[in-house]
C-alpha cells in the first residue's frame, strides 16, 4: 500500500474533535419522580446498555468517517509486489518500471476496418499508451521491418518513431520482434517488466512457430509479463492468393506453362470469385485467361495453362477478384525464362538401357508433337572413349562399367564437371568395389562404395530443400514411394567433405548424394534407373521398380528434376519472397561497371558492380512485383517478388490457445483503450483506491446519521 499525497494523511488527527465533542456532550443522569418506579427499574439496565454501546458505536463511525476522508485526499495505492522491489524502486513512482512496445506492421496490418489499417489502429493506442508516460521511463521499440532490432528509446523518443512506421512487405516474422523486444526489456535494470504487443492475433502471425518462439523467451526471461494489445477485427473477412506454383522457372521453347494456384479464403463468402491469369507486355499487363470459382472451404485451388511463350523472360500475375479488405495479397506474381533445351549426353551399357530415363525427361522421343525441355543424346559404352562431350549441359552414366575408363573415361568426366557440366551416376550392377574406388573415379564420386544390399527398401525423402528434388516438394503426400520398392542398391562409406545427401530410403541409408566439382555438380544414385537386370553381375535380382511400377510419375518426376539439376536448370530461381536477398548471375567473360534495377514502381535504381562478381546480391527488392535488370546489350534478366504466403492468413487465433501454449498466468489481453489505460497504471504507480476509499466514506456516513438518529432520539425519551 502507498499513497500518492501521503502529507494529507495529517487529517487522521481530526479524530480527536469528534471524540473531545463526545465526551462534551456526555450528560450527567437525571432523575424523574415516577409513580411507576417499578416499571423503570426494570427496564433501566436494559435501556442503560443499550445507549453505552450506541454511544460507542456513534464515536467509532465519526472516527473512522474523518480517517477515511484523509486516506482518500491522500489517494492510496495499491501496487504490484514487484513494484516496491529493487533499488530501481527507490526513486519516485513509475521509475521501477520498464515497458517494451512491440508493433505488428507486417503485410497483414494493412487490413482495413472502420477506415483504417491494423497498423493504424495500433499507432494510435501506443501513442496515448506513451504520452501517459514519465519522462524518465525506459522504453524499448520493436517492429517487424527486415534487418531492424529493439531499440532502447525515451517516450517522447518512442511515439515520434511509433507515428512514423509504416507496412511493410519485407517483414521478419512478428515472434522474432517480441523476442528481440524481450532480450532488451530484460536488461533494464527496472523492477517491474512488462511487453505491450500491438497485434491483429492472426494466424499468419501468430502459427505453431511463432508461439513455440515466444514461449520459449518468456521462459528464459520469467521477469517479463506479455500484454497483447488486440487491434484486430472480432471476424475478418479476406480472400488471399497464398500458393502459386509450377514444374519449373526454366522453360524450352514450345513448352507449355502450367501454373496450380491457391486461395485462402476467411470468413464466409457467397458469391462465386473470379480468378484471373495476367502476363506483363511491352504496355502493361495483359489479362489472358478468367475463370470463376466456387468459394468452398478454406483453400480453393485454381489451374492455368499459358502457351505460345517467345524466348526470354516472361512475367506475370494470377489475381483474385474479391473486393475485400486487404488487396495487397490479392495477386501473386511469377517469372518465367523461355530458353533453347538444354543438352545432355546419356551413356548406358547399350541404348535400349537408356529408355526409361531418356522418355521421363525427353517426351519427344515418344510423341515429337511435344515440346521437350532437354536435347538427349544417347550412346553405348562401346561408343564413349570416341565420344565428344564439347556442347553438353550434362552427362549421365547408367549402370556404368570398369570399361568405362577406357579412353581415360572418369578423367573426362572430371574435367567437364570442372568446366561447369553435371555429371549423373546412377550405379547398378556392373559397378565392382576395386575399379570405382580407385584414385581416378573418386576423384568425381561424393563417396566410396562399400557393398551391395539385397534388403528390401524404398526411396523416403524427408527434405526437399535441396534443389536437385525441391520441385517433388508439392507432391510429397502424394507419391507413395512404397508402391515402387527398392530391392538392391550400393552402401557407401563416409561422404567426402561437401558432399551431401539428397535424398534417403525408408531404412535411412543414402539413396542420391551429391557434391561439387569444380563449377559442375556430381549426383550420384546408389540404385539403377534401367529396367533391364543381368543374371550373371545382379544375381537374379531386379534392382527396383522406380520406372516400371504401376503408373511410375514420381520416377518421371524425379528424372525430369535430377535432369534440371544437372544441366543447371535448377539454378534458375526467379521467384522471391520480399525479403530474401535476390541472386543473379552476370555473364561469364564480361565486366560490368554497372546495373540498373527497374523496381515495380517504375523506379530506377543505379548501381556499380564490383570488380570480379560472378553474380549480384541485390538486397533492396522489398516491393511485391516485377523487376528487371537491365546493363545494356549484356544482361536483361526479369524477376519477381512476392508477399510472404502467411499475409493473407488474417484468422484470428482464440487468446485460449495462447494462454496454452504462452503461459496462462504470463499473458495478459487487452481488448480496448480503457483496458489498455488500466494496465499501465498498474504497472506504472500500482491501482489507485479512491473511489473505493469515497464509497466507504459514503457508508460510514450513512451508518453515523443512523446510528446518531437512534441515539439522540432514544436520549430525547429518556429524557
Amino acid at each position: 500500500m502507498a499513497f500518492l499525497a501521503p502529507a494529507l494523511l495529517a487529517g487522521v488527527l481530526l479524530i480527536g474533535i469528534p471524540i473531545a465533542l463526545h465526551l462534551r456532550r456526555r450528560r450527567d443522569p437525571v432523575r424523574v419522580e415516577f409513580p411507576a418506579l417499578r416499571l423503570l427499574k426494570r427496564n433501566r439496565h436494559r435501556t442503560e446498555t443499550q445507549l453505552r454501546l450506541r454511544r460507542w458505536v456513534l464515536l467509532a463511525l465519526r472516527c473512522c468517517l474523518l480517517a477515511l476522508l484523509a486516506a482518500a485526499l491522500a489517494r492510496p495505492l495499491l501496487k504490484p509486489p514487484s513494484a516496491d522491489s529493487g533499488a530501481a524502486a527507490d526513486g519516485p513512482a513509475g521509475e521501477g518500471v520498464g515497458l517494451a512496445l512491440v508493433i505488428d506492421n507486417g503485410p497483414n496490418a494493412a487490413y482495413q476496418s472502420r477506415n483504417e489499417t491494423r497498423l493504424e489502429a495500433a499507432q494510435e493506442l501506443a501513442s496515448k499508451l506513451l504520452s501517459g508516460l514519465p519522462g524518465d521511463t525506459p522504453v524499448v521499440l520493436a517492429d517487424r521491418a527486415a534487418g531492424g532490432g529493439a531499440s532502447m528509446l525515451e517516450p517522447a523518443a518512442a511515439a515520434a518513431r511509433v507515428d512514423r512506421l509504416r507496412v511493410g512487405g519485407a517483414a521478419k516474422p512478428l515472434a522474432a520482434a517480441v523476442r528481440d523486444a524481450v532480450v532488451r526489456l530484460a536488461e533494464t535494470p527496472a523492477a517491474r517488466r512488462e511487453a505491450y504487443v500491438f497485434t491483429d492475433l492472426s494466424a499468419g502471425a501468430w502459427d505453431e512457430a511463432s508461439q513455440r518462439t515466444v514461449a520459449a523467451v518468456l521462459e528464459e526471461h520469467p521477469g517479463v509479463a506479455l500484454r497483447l494489445v488486440d487491434v484486430g477485427v472480432a471476424e475478418p473477412r479476406n480472400a488471399a492468393i497464398d500458393d502459386l506454383r509450377m514444374p519449373s522457372e526454366s522453360l524450352a521453347v514450345g513448352e507449355a506453362l502450367a501454373l496450380s494456384a491457391s486461395i485462402h479464403l476467411v470468413g464466409e463468402w457467397r458469391e462465386p470469385l473470379a480468378a484471373q491469369l495476367w502476363v506483363d507486355g511491352e504496355k502493361g499487363p495483359v489479362k489472358r485467361d478468367e475463370r470463376l470459382v466456387d468459394p468452398k472451404g478454406k483453400s480453393v485451388p485454381v489451374e492455368f495453362t499459358l502457351s505460345g511463350l517467345s524466348e526470354g523472360f516472361t512475367t506475370g500475375f494470377v489475381r483474385v477478384v474479391a473486393g475485400d479488405a486487404a488487396p495487397d495479397d490479392d495477386a501473386r506474381y511469377f517469372a518465367v525464362e523461355v530458353r533453347r533445351p538444354r543438352s545432355m549426353l546419356i551413356v548406358a551399357p547399350e541404348q535400349r538401357d537408356a529408355v526409361f530415363f531418356r522418355a521421363a525427361i525427353d517426351p519427344s522421343v515418344m510423341d515429337p508433337s511435344v515440346a521437350s525441355r532437354f536435347e538427349t543424346g544417347v550412346i553405348a559404352f562401346d561408343a564413349w572413349p570416341r565420344q565428344s562431350l564439347a556442347g553438353y549441359d550434362a552427362v549421365v552414366m547408367i549402370d556404368p562399367s570398369p570399361t568405362v575408363e577406357r579412353g581415360r573415361g572418369w578423367r573426362r568426366l572430371y574435367d567437364a564437371a570442372i568446366g561447369g557440366a553435371g555429371v549423373g551416376v546412377f550405379l547398378g550392377g556392373e559397378a565392382t568395389l576395386d575399379d570405382f574406388n580407385s584414385p581416378d573415379v573418386q576423384a568425381l564420386l561424393p563417396a566410396p562404395l562399400e557393398w551391395r544390399s539385397r534388403d528390401s527398401t524404398y526411396l523416403r525423402p524427408t527434405s526437399f530443400a535441396h534443389p536437385a528434388i525441391k520441385p517433388l516438394a508439392p507432391y510429397a503426400d502424394a507419391i507413395l514411394w512404397q508402391t515402387f520398392p527398392v530391392y538392391q542398391r550400393w552402401e557407401l562409406g563416409d561422404l567426402r567433405e561437401g558432399a551431401a545427401v539428397v535424398a534417403r530410403y525408408a531404412d535411412g541409408g543414402p539413396a542420391i548424394v551429391e557434391q561439387s566439382v569444380g563449377r559442375g555438380r556430381v549426383l550420384m544414385m546408389t540404385t539403377s534407373v534401367n529396367d533391364r537386370y543381368n543374371p550373371a553381375v545382379d544375381g537374379g535380382y531386379e534392382w527396383n521398380r522406380l520406372p516400371t511400377g504401376d503408373d511410375p510419375w514420381p520416377f518421371v518426376l524425379l528424372a525430369r528434376s535430377l535432369a534440371d539439376y544437372l544441366t543447371g536448370a535448377a539454378e534458375t530461381q526467379l521467384s522471391y519472397i520480399a525479403g530474401e536477398t535476390v541472386s543473379a548471375p552476370l555473364p561469364t567473360g564480361v565486366e560490368l561497371p554497372g546495373y540498373v534495377l527497374r523496381t515495380p514502381g517504375g523506379e530506377a535504381v543505379r548501381q556499380s558492380v564490383p570488380p570480379g562478381r560472378s553474380e549480384l546480391a541485390i538486397s533492396a527488392a522489398t516491393e511485391p512485383g516485377p523487376y528487371r535488370l537491365e546493363a545494356g546489350a549484356d544482361l536483361d534478366r526479369r524477376f519477381v517478388v512476392n508477399l510472404d504466403p502467411r499475409a493473407g492468413h488474417v484468422e484470428r487465433v482464440a487468446f485460449g490457445e495462447l494462454q496454452t501454449s504462452l503461459g496462462k498466468d504470463r499473458v495478459e489481453l487487452i481488448r480496448n483503450e480503457e483496458e489498455l489505460t488500466a494496465s499501465i497504471d498498474l504497472g506504472r504507480v500500482g491501482r489507485e483506491l479512491y473511489g473505493w476509499v469515497l464509497v466507504l466514506v459514503a457508508a460510514t456516513l450513512v451508518g453515523e446519521q443512523w446510528v446518531g438518529n437512534r441515539y439522540y432520539r432514544q436520549t430525547k425519551e429518556g429524557q
